[in-house]
């Protein structure tokens, strides 16, 4: 009776080197994506050779076929390496929640995050939190897909002062025709303000050029 085996079930297109195909008994031939013939005889398979298209990974079949026991196959994993990159959402201050994310997200089995700034650490689609000190803050996280791991570093810089805008009375509404300039009140001080569509003359609103007037 043929057998077949090889060293693992899943692979990544990034894994380098030949893993050996082991047949018994000798002899017969090996197909399959990514198998090779080695020079001094055997098999070999090479994971970087299989084209995965536009898939993210795929189950694929090796088969030997002998001249005298028959044939015999097996089925094994290969994956693409996931290229992931860090996104950060929410008010980078202390005590602000900020919202880390992924992009892309898709066809992940794991996720690890890690604060390497204060060793604090997480696993799951998004990462929700809070940090109490202010600076720079090193986050790297960790993904799987298969047996491939991709890593991806970012970092966050959290401020001591949450940045408010506000407008004289606390107004939201306004009168296309109101020629009064509102005073725009800001915090921390300093800085310049901007609107879109105008509106922003120096430190205060008006809503006659907002709404589109001379």
């Amino acid at each position: 009776e043929a057998t077949i085996a090889i060293e693992r079930l899943s692979y990544c297109r990034a894994d380098k080197g030949r893993f050996p195909v082991t047949v018994v008994p000798p002899g017969g031939t090996v197909e399959g994506p990514g198998v090779l013939e080695l020079p001094g005889g055997g098999w070999a398979f090479d994971p970087s050779q299989v084209d995965l298209g536009s898939s993210t990974r795929k189950t694929i079949t090796l088969t030997l076929r002998h001249p005298l026991a028959g044939s015999a196959s097996l089925q094994i994993e290969v994956s693409e390496p996931p290229s992931v990159r860090i996104v950060a959402s929410g008010t980078m201050v202390v005590n602000g929640e900020i919202v880390l994310s992924l992009d892309p997200s898709g066809d992940l089995d794991s996720v690890h995050w890690e604060c390497t700034t204060d060793g604090s650490a997480a696993d799951g689609a998004e990462w929700r939190r809070t940090w109490t000190k202010a600076g720079d803050h090193q986050v790297q996280v960790e993904v799987a897909r298969g047996a491939c791991r991709s890593r991806a570093d970012l970092k966050l810089k959290i401020s001591d002062l949450a940045v408010t805008l506000g407008i004289e009375g606390d107004r939201t509404e306004f009168c296309g025709t109101d020629q009064r300039r509102y005073v725009l009140i800001g915090t921390p001080t300093g800085g310049d303000y901007a609107s879109d569509p105008p509106g922003v003359v120096g430190d205060s609103f008006s809503p006659l050029l907002f709404d589109g007037g001379p």
